[in-house]
C-alpha cells in the first residue's frame, strides 16, 4: 500500500505529521477567482458576438452572459460564429475550474474530515488461532465513533486516482456526452476522506496480540502504518483506534480544538491521546482514582497543556482535593502567553490592561480562559467545613504520605500567592486600604506586604487564611468581570459565563462571603474590603460597605439583584438564536444563590422571631429565582445529562441553609418528583461521597480477589513456578492494603495502586473486571443509602466516618508484617504467612519440584478466598461478628509445610498443614 513515512526533525523542532495537512481556504479562493473569470469570459463572448437578444428588461447583462455561454458551447450566438480559439480557451478554463474545484473538495474532505472507511480486519494469524474478526471490527468502529469519527456503515466506491482519469471517462459521442459528463461530475466529488485497514497478528512472547493498522488519505495522498500490541485482542484493537485518531487529529479540523491545538501539523503521541481519552471516559463514569492517574500520565507527556491541567483540577475538586486543585490550576492561569508579573499587574491595576491591547491576543489563543479563571475564583471562594483554607491549615500526622504532599504544595504555593496577592498584606500593615498608585505602594511597602502574606499562609490561623482566600477571590472576580467585556471583542469566544452572572458574583456573592470571613476574624471595615489603586477602581465595592448585604433589609437586597438581572443586555446578550436558555438559567440561578447565602450569615444580634421572618422572605425569593431559571431552561441543560439537578438539590454550598427550609422541599418535590421523601441536607456532600466510595471500593476489591482465588483453585495444571508468582503478587496486595489502612484511605495513588494490582490479576479471566471498583456514588445514591452514624461523625468535621476509621484501625493488626514475640494473643498476620509460602515455594522450585497435590492446592486457594470474602463482608457490614469472621478466616490460612521438596513431607491427603 505504501511506505511508512518517517520524518527526522531538525534539533529543536517537533516532528511533522506524515499525513498531509491542507487548509481548504486557499483552494476555495482560487476556485472563486477562476469561476469569476469563467463568468467574465462568457460575458465578454456575449458582448462581442451578439446575436438574437431576449427581452430581459433591465437585466440585459444576463442575456450577454447566457448568450456567451451558448455561443461557447455550440459555436454560434444567434447566427454569429464564435471563434474556435475563444471556445478552446473557455474549455481549458472550464477544465481548470473543475480541477481546482475537485482539489478544494479533496482538501475540505481531508480537513473536515469526511467519511472514514473502516475496512473489515484481516486475519493473518493462521488456522491455529481463530480471532473474532467481525466482533473486533465492530469494536474498532465503535472506538473510532466515540472519538468523533463516524465511519460509514457500508463501503463506498473509492474515488478515481487523478483528475485526468475522471476526464478520460467522458464519452465524446454527442448522444452520450451529457450522460458521461454527469457521471464524470459525480465522480469528481470525493466520497472517502480516509481509509483504515488492519491485519490481526500473533506472536510467541508477551504481549502476544497485535494489529498492523494502515491509514490511507484518499483525499490528498499519503499513508501511515504501524503495528500495535496488547495482552488481549480487545486491548490491541483499542490501541489501534487510539493510534488512528492520533494520526488524523493533527491534520483535521477537530485538532484545532482543545487540548490538541498545539499539535496541529505535528506528530501527536498515541500515548497522549489514549491517556486523555481514558481520563475523560473514567471521569464521566466517576472513577476518579483512575481518571486522576490517566490525567497525570497525559500531563507527563504534555506538561504545558493548560486544558489538561484544568481537567485534572476539576476531578481533584470532585475528590475533595482542593489544595491539589489550586496547585494544578496555577499552570492554567498564565499558559496563554502572558507572564506571571503581567497577570499580577492586570489583577490589581485598575483597567491597566486596556492600555495593552495584546491581551486580546491572549484571549484569542486561549478561548477557555474566562471559564478557567472563573473556576479558580470559585475555588478560592469555597466556604465550608472542608474548604481550601481547612485543608491548607490541616495537620494530619497519621497520614504521612498525604501530609508530605500537602506540605510540598504549601511550600510551593506560598511565595507564588504572596507575589500575586501582596496588596492584601497592605491592609494588615496599614490598618486599611488607602489611595495611591500601585507602583508607589509596591515601592514603599511591597516587600513588607509580601512578607506579611507569607506569614499568614505559613503561621496564620484557619480563619485568617480563609479571609485571605476570600479577598483574593473577590479581586479575581472584579478583574474577571471587567475582562469579560474584552471577550466580546474577540471572535470565537463562547464562554458559558455571562457578564450578568459575573456581576452578580462580583457585587453580591463575593462581598457576602467576604463579610462573613471578616466577621469570624472580628474585622469590620468601614468603607472598603479591598485595597484601592487610583481613581478608576470598581466603585461598587467602595461606594458602600459590603457587609451591608448581610445586615440590610431583604427588600434592599432584592432591589440590587433586580438591577443586575434587568440591566440593558444589548448587545452583550446578542447571540444566535436570540433565546439563549443556558445563559438565562445561570443568571437566575446565581440570584437564588445570593438569597441562599444571605440565610447563612450570622444573626446573633437579632431576635429569633425576626431572624425566622427574614429567612422565610429570603427562601421565598430564592425559590422564585430557581423557578425562573428552570422555566428558561430545558431538560437537556439542567437535568440528568448535566447533573445540574443533583447539584441544585444536594451539592451547592450556597444553598445549604435553603435546603433546610420547607419551601425548598416543596419546590424539589414538585419539580423533581422523588420516590421517597427528601432527607435532611448533607453536612458535606464531597466528604460523604468519598467516605461511601472508600467502603464500596475496598469491598469490591476484596470480592474481586475472592473470585481470583476461586478461579485458581478450579484451574488444572498450575506448577510451582506459577504459584510463586501468586504469592509474590498476594504479598504486594496485602502490603498495599495495609498502607491504605494506615493512611485511612486518604491517598488516592495508594488506592489506584491496589486497583491496578487487583485488576491485572482478574482482568484475564473476568471481562467484567473493568467495572471494579465502582465509581464515586452520586448524591442520589447517598440519599438512598443514608447512614445516620456516618452523618453524625461527618458533622464533627472528620475526614472519614468513625465507622470506617475503626475498621481500618482494626484491620491494621491483621496486616502487620512482623509480630513481636512479646505480643501474646495477636493473630499471625496474613502477609507473614504469604511471604513464608513464597519462600518455601522458591526452595521447592530450586529443588526440582514441579507440582503440588491438587487437593491441597484447592484447600489453600479456598482459604485465601475465604479471607478475602470475609474482608469484603466486613466492609459491607461493619459489625463485630464480621470482624471475628475475618479473624477466623485468617487463622484458617494454612502454614506451609517444613519441607516442600520431599513429597512425603506433604502429609496425607487433606492434611496439608
Amino acid at each position: 500500500m505504501g511506505e511508512v513515512l518517517v520524518i527526522h526533525p531538525k534539533p529543536g523542532r517537533v516532528a511533522q505529521s506524515s499525513l498531509p495537512l491542507r487548509y481548504p481556504g486557499r483552494r476555495w479562493l482560487v476556485f472563486g477567482v477562476l469561476t469569476a473569470g469563467l463568468i467574465a469570459m462568457a460575458y465578454w463572448a456575449g458582448r462581442t458576438w451578439k446575436g438574437a437578444t431576449a427581452d430581459w428588461g433591465a437585466w440585459t447583462w444576463l442575456n450577454d452572459i447566457f448568450g456567451g455561454v451558448a455561443g461557447l458551447l455550440v459555436g454560434s450566438n444567434g447566427g454569429e460564429n464564435v471563434p474556435a480559439s475563444a471556445r478552446l480557451a473557455a474549455l481549458l478554463l472550464l477544465i481548470l475550474v473543475l480541477a481546482v474545484w475537485r482539489r478544494a473538495l479533496l482538501a475540505r474532505n481531508a480537513y473536515k474530515p469526511g467519511p472514514v472507511d473502516v475496512q473489515p480486519l484481516q486475519d493473518t494469524t493462521g488456522k491455529s488461532v481463530a480471532p473474532p474478526v467481525a466482533d473486533l471490527t465492530a469494536q474498532l468502529r465503535k472506538q473510532l465513533s466515540e472519538t468523533s469519527l463516524n465511519p460509514p456503515p457500508g463501503v463506498p466506491e473509492p474515488p478515481a486516482d487523478s483528475f485526468l482519469d475522471v476526464v478520460g471517462t467522458v464519452d465524446p459521442d454527442p448522444k452520450l456526452l451529457g450522460i458521461s459528463i454527469m457521471r464524470a461530475l459525480a465522480r469528481l466529488k470525493p466520497k472517502i476522506a480516509y481509509q483504515v485497514r488492519g491485519e490481526l497478528q500473533i506472536r510467541g512472547k508477551e504481549p502476544r496480540y497485535g494489529v498492523t493498522v494502515t491509514v490511507v488519505s484518499y483525499a490528498l495522498g499519503g499513508c501511515r502504518m504501524t503495528t500495535v500490541w496488547g495482552s488481549s485482542w480487545k486491548e490491541a484493537v483499542h490501541s489501534a483506534a487510539y493510534w488512528v485518531m492520533s494520526s488524523l487529529l493533527p491534520v483535521t479540523r477537530p485538532g484545532k480544538l482543545q487540548p490538541w491545538r498545539d499539535w496541529v501539523g505535528r506528530e501527536l503521541p498515541p500515548a497522549l491521546f489514549e491517556a486523555v481519552q481514558r481520563g475523560n471516559q473514567l471521569g464521566k463514569a466517576h472513577k476518579n482514582d483512575e481518571a486522576l492517574h490517566w490525567y497525570y500520565e497525559a500531563l507527563r507527556l504534555d506538561p504545558l497543556n493548560p486544558y489538561l491541567r484544568f481537567k485534572l483540577a476539576k476531578v481533584q475538586q470532585e475528590c475533595g482535593l482542593y489544595i491539589d486543585a489550586l496547585d494544578t490550576m496555577q499552570g492554567s492561569l498564565i499558559s496563554d502567553g502572558q507572564r506571571d508579573d503581567d497577570y499580577t499587574w492586570r489583577l490589581w491595576q485598575s483597567f491597566g490592561h486596556l492600555r495593552r491591547p495584546r491581551y486580546l491576543l491572549y484571549l484569542r489563543r486561549r478561548p477557555d480562559a474566562i471559564d478557567v479563571r472563573y473556576s479558580h475564583a470559585m475555588l478560592l471562594r469555597l466556604y465550608d467545613r472542608n474548604d481550601l483554607a481547612t485543608q491548607w491549615c490541616k495537620d494530619n500526622r497519621r497520614d504521612h504520605s498525604r501530609e508530605a504532599v500537602r506540605q510540598g504544595i504549601r511550600d510551593r504555593l506560598t511565595p507564588l500567592l504572596a507575589y500575586r496577592y501582596w496588596p492584601i498584606g497592605l491592609m494588615d500593615l496599614d490598618g486599611g486600604p488607602e489611595s495611591g498608585s500601585m507602583k508607589e505602594r509596591e515601592k514603599s511597602h511591597g516587600r513588607d506586604a509580601r512578607t506579611k502574606v507569607e506569614d499568614i499562609l505559613r503561621n496564620g490561623s484557619c480563619d485568617r487564611v480563609r479571609l485571605f482566600f476570600q479577598r483574593a477571590s473577590a479581586q479575581e472576580m472584579i478583574r474577571l468581570a471587567s475582562d469579560r467585556w474584552l471577550a466580546f471583542l474577540v471572535p470565537g469566544i463562547s464562554s458559558t459565563r455571562t457578564w450578568t452572572d459575573l456581576r452578580i458574583c462580583r457585587d453580591l456573592l463575593c462581598p457576602m462571603e467576604l463579610s462573613r470571613a471578616e466577621d469570624e476574624c472580628h474585622i469590620h471595615p468601614e468603607t472598603a474590603a479591598l485595597p484601592r489603586f487610583g481613581r478608576r477602581e470598581n466603585q461598587q465595592w467602595h461606594s458602600s460597605n459590603p457587609s451591608s448585604l448581610a445586615t440590610g433589609s431583604v427588600e434592599e437586597l432584592e432591589k440590587r439583584i433586580w438591577k443586575h438581572l434587568n440591566w440593558p443586555r444589548w448587545p452583550l446578550r446578542m447571540k444566535w438564536p436570540l433565546r439563549t436558555e443556558s445563559r438565562q438559567w445561570q443568571d437566575h440561578y446565581n440570584a437564588a444563590c445570593v438569597y441562599g447565602a444571605a440565610m447563612r450569615n450570622p444573626w446573633h444580634l437579632r431576635k429569633e422571631k425576626t431572624r425566622r421572618e427574614r429567612d422565610d422572605k429570603l427562601a421565598e425569593r430564592a425559590i422564585r429565582e430557581l423557578q425562573k431559571a428552570l422555566r428558561t431552561s430545558d431538560s437537556a441543560y439542567s437535568t440528568v445529562t448535566t447533573e445540574k439537578n443533583m447539584w441544585l438539590i444536594y451539592g451547592d454550598p450556597d444553598l445549604a441553609d435553603l435546603r433546610g427550609d420547607q419551601a425548598f422541599t416543596n419546590f424539589v418535590g414538585s419539580v423533581y418528583p422523588q420516590p421517597k421523601a427528601l432527607g435532611e441536607p448533607e453536612p458535606d456532600l464531597v466528604l460523604r461521597q468519598m467516605a461511601s466510595y472508600d467502603k464500596r471500593f475496598l469491598a469490591a476489591e476484596a470480592h474481586a480477589m475472592e473470585e481470583s482465588w476461586h478461579r485458581r483453585g478450579r484451574s488444572w495444571g498450575e506448577d510451582v513456578h506459577s504459584m510463586i508468582g501468586w504469592f509474590r503478587e498476594e504479598e504486594d496486595r496485602w502490603k498495599t492494603l495495609r498502607s491504605i489502612a494506615q493512611e485511612e484511605a486518604h491517598d488516592w495513588p495508594t488506592r489506584f495502586e491496589l486497583i491496578k494490582k487487583v485488576r491485572d490479576e482478574s482482568a484475564a479471566a473476568a471481562p467484567a473486571a473493568e467495572d471494579v471498583p465502582p465509581g464515586v456514588p452520586s448524591a442520589k445514591d447517598l440519599e438512598d443509602r443514608k447512614d445516620r452514624k456516618d452523618q453524625e461523625h461527618l458533622a464533627k468535621n472528620t475526614a472519614v466516618p468513625e465507622e470506617l476509621r475503626l475498621i481500618l484501625k482494626a484491620l491494621d493488626k491483621y496486616l502487620v508484617e512482623d509480630v513481636p514475640e512479646s505480643v501474646q494473643g495477636r493473630p499471625e498476620p496474613v502477609a507473614a504467612k504469604t511471604r513464608e509460602w513464597r519462600t518455601r515455594l522458591l526452595a521447592a522450585d530450586s529443588a526440582g519440584v514441579s507440582h503440588l497435590p491438587r487437593r491441597e492446592v484447592e484447600e489453600l486457594c479456598m482459604a485465601y478466598a475465604g479471607a478475602w470474602q470475609t474482608l469484603g463482608d466486613w466492609f459491607e457490614s461493619p459489625t463485630k461478628q464480621a470482624e471475628l469472621s475475618f479473624a477466623e478466616a485468617v487463622e484458617k490460612v494454612p502454614d506451609p509445610p517444613q519441607n516442600l521438596t520431599d513429597p512425603r513431607g506433604l502429609g496425607a491427603p487433606g492434611k496439608f498443614w
